[in-house]
């Protein structure tokens, strides 16, 4: 994330103390956080108001911070349109909730929310959060526009078997790979969470709470990097193996960690709707047609069919 780059936040909530308390934590003058970020901040007051607002400039904002419970349209039937509209189906949106009941953050989530935060605000949570999801935004967008000029000598191959180390050889392979699938853009997102998956937390040992605190200080890859280089680490690869055939395409990733049960991690949780990562194997399962953990959870086999 470009620390002179200033992002646009459009907060929605009908309660005006829930915006100003909102206002104050993401106003620059007073945000000396280390997640701190250079903002503009437009608000409104009903999801009618959000929703005019966004169709008129699709452009206009970064993200939505977004209150669930509001007279007229609620949050949750915002989110809802603004998915099933081109022009605002992949806009970052955070809910914000008073309830903290399962079933609306399990909706939320599901309608395509990047995270929620609950109130009363927590601003520790609510800028790791926006921090996470805007650095995770920004490098997708930065690897889309590489996907163009990525290796397309992959489209005629009906199998390779890949190598690599690092978080920077993850995305360049999920950006090499992505060619071969019939919808490069959105199978791009999800190779990288699973290749990414592999280095950090399989061969580098990254466990999710220590994920969790390492996105909050902004430290991720740095410390990926530490312990790939120490030298009980120096030999770790990922292997992956393509291959395509006339009725699918299946990608199997091998990393040499001490693996996990991803059974927690399938499907969109509750219990992880406040943290800033942990949505990207459920991601992954919606966006394959099928995606399987084999063994000790160390092999993933994911399959696009054709």
């Amino acid at each position: 994330m470009s620390n002179d780059r200033k992002y646009r936040f459009l907060l929605v909530d009908d309660n005006l103390r829930n915006l100003s308390s909102l206002t104050r934590t993401l106003t620059p003058k007073r945000n000396r956080h280390p997640c701190h970020l250079d903002s503009e901040l437009e608000q409104v007051e009903t999801g009618e108001a959000a929703l005019e607002v966004l169709k008129k400039d699709p452009d206009k904002f970064d993200l939505v911070l977004l209150d669930i419970m509001m007279p007229g349209i609620s949050g949750l039937d915002v989110l809802r349109i603004m998915r099933k509209d081109s022009a605002l189906k992949n806009m970052l949106v955070i809910l914000q909730t008073g309830l903290g009941e399962p079933e609306n953050m399990q909706a939320g989530l599901e309608a395509g929310a990047q995270g929620y935060i609950t109130k009363p605000l927590d601003k520790d949570q609510l800028l790791s959060l926006i921090k996470s999801v805007l650095e995770e935004r920004d490098r997708n967008q930065e690897m889309l526009g590489e996907l163009n000029t990525a290796a397309s000598f992959i489209q005629s191959l009906n199998s390779i078997n890949l190598r690599f180390k690092s978080i920077q050889d993850a995305r360049d392979n999920a950006t090499m790979l992505a060619k071969a699938c019939p919808n490069p853009e959105a199978h791009l997102m999800v190779l990288t969470e699973l290749l990414l998956n592999a280095v950090e937390h399989g061969n580098a040992g990254i466990t999710y709470d220590e994920k969790s605190e390492l996105n909050r200080q902004g430290k991720l890859q740095k410390e990926v990097e530490r312990r790939l280089s120490l030298p009980e680490n120096a030999n770790k690869i990922v292997d992956v193996a393509y291959r395509k055939t006339d009725t699918k395409i299946t990608f199997v990733i091998t990393d040499v960690g001490k693996g996990f049960d991803p059974t927690d991690y399938m499907e969109f949780s509750a219990k992880r709707a406040l943290d800033n990562h942990g949505r990207g194997i459920a991601m992954a399962k919606k966006g394959f047609s099928s995606l399987q953990y084999i063994g000790c959870g160390n092999t993933v086999e994911a399959t696009i069919d054709l």
